[in-house]
């Protein structure tokens, strides 16, 4: 009777894995079990080519890892000095924006300077020219003031010059009343003169 835990641990004790060592006995059951048998050499012998076997196969295992591995550090010291370049040009790029940053600002401050010079200025013009439109307008009224009192006096003199006016004219139609009245009686006195002269 085959021992199959005896087999099992034999195999797994020669590094195959427990699947494969269960496999294994497993098959050599069944041959057993169809009188198959199997002598001991033929055993050990099969034992040996599925260690060359497996031996072979990793080896290939380790030579494909190598090279993957090999493959891997390739790769990954590509991205790594891509991902050094890309850190460098983002270390460029954050100074050249922080130097820009610092330009902007003192240009704003600049500004911010000049808009308060600039209002400081307006400030003081419009001060200015508020006074000096105070002073007009102080001028102004009193010039205002002045040309009404001259146009009151003129109104005035023109009153008593147009008053005077026609106190003269008045005068001068008494005056001609009196004439005409003269000459109305003169010449009537005349041609009476000139009636009786003449009238036999």
């Amino acid at each position: 009777m085959l021992d199959t835990h005896a087999v099992a641990r034999s195999l797994t004790e020669a590094d195959f894995t427990p699947a494969q060592a269960d496999a294994i006995t497993s098959a050599v059951l069944q041959a057993t079990e169809r009188g198959d048998h199997v002598t001991a050499d033929q055993f050990r012998a099969g034992i040996a080519e599925l260690r060359t076997e497996i031996t072979a196969h990793r080896a290939e295992l380790q030579t494909e890892i190598t090279a993957q591995r090999a493959d891997v550090a390739g790769q990954f010291s590509e991205i790594a000095g891509q991902v050094a370049e890309q850190r460098a040009e983002f270390t460029e790029l954050r100074a050249e924006q922080r130097t820009d940053i610092a330009a902007v600002r003192t240009e704003v401050a600049v500004v911010r300077t000049e808009i308060a010079n600039l209002d400081t200025r307006l400030s003081t013009q419009v001060a200015e020219v508020r006074t000096e439109i105070g002073t007009l307008d102080t001028r102004l009224s009193t010039r205002i003031a002045e040309v009404r009192t001259e146009i009151a006096d003129l109104r005035t003199e023109q009153r008593t010059d147009i008053a005077g006016v026609r106190t003269d004219i008045a005068n001068l139609e008494t005056r001609l009343i009196k004439w005409m009245v003269g000459t109305v009686m003169t010449t009537a006195a005349l041609t009476f003169a000139i009636l009786r002269f003449i009238t036999p």
